[in-house]
């Protein structure tokens, strides 16, 4: 065993990596090492390790290179400790938590549920609960025992019952998921931020 394996190793142990990432990250410096036909890995230029990587993008699935892509990066930052700006966050893309900082909004699923969801539906659920013989004061659709909720298979079957009593266009199809979609997720401007991923359908600059 080469030295530097042996270093990365205890460096791994130190980080407290278990010993199944410990493996895959020394698959992906190996991996590395005999693409450059077994050059030393701390021989390497910034420009070389940058080549192989893309190459493998091109080549694996994402999870695949990012593993490979963390492997490699730890060792040259731990073990060799190269300040490589191949290795570095990009400064003008802020995470996620500095976003929540900069743009602050409120988590509550319900909060967002009320804030999407159409002003009749809302005051007709607001007045539903309000009722003085509505049989439960904790669950807006509490179960036959009120002893929770209503259970998940009586609430698509109903939803069911009600997608085919719409006759919706086209043999649309619909699933209570679907509600979340068109409920949980508010069409609500936020200030364009560069963490928001509108590829993914999730985050967006605009929507959340």
């Amino acid at each position: 065993m080469s030295p530097l394996r042996t270093r990365m190793i205890e460096d791994m142990q130190l980080a407290g990596l278990s010993a199944t990432t410990q493996e895959v990250y020394l698959q992906a410096v190996t991996a590395l090492v005999k693409h450059y036909r077994n050059r030393s890995p701390d021989q390497l230029t910034e420009e070389e390790v940058r080549c192989y990587l893309l190459a493998v993008r091109q080549r694996n699935a994402r999870g695949t290179f990012k593993t490979c892509h963390y492997g490699i990066q730890f060792f040259y930052r731990n073990t060799l400790g190269k300040d490589w700006a191949l290795f570095k966050k990009r400064s003008d893309s802020p995470s996620r938590s500095a976003c929540r900082r900069r743009f602050p909004m409120p988590r509550s699923d319900a909060f967002w549920v009320a804030s999407a969801m159409p002003k009749p539906v809302h005051e007709s659920l607001r007045q539903m609960w309000s009722a003085q013989d509505h049989r439960d004061r904790r669950w807006l659709f509490p179960n036959r025992r009120r002893t929770g909720p209503v259970a998940t298979h009586v609430l698509v079957r109903t939803f069911a019952d009600a997608v085919k009593a719409a006759d919706l266009p086209g043999e649309r199809r619909a699933t209570p998921h679907t509600l979340r979609h068109a409920y949980a997720t508010p069409a609500r401007c936020v200030p364009c931020c560069p963490c928001r991923r509108p590829a993914t359908g999730r985050w967006s600059c605009r929507w959340r």
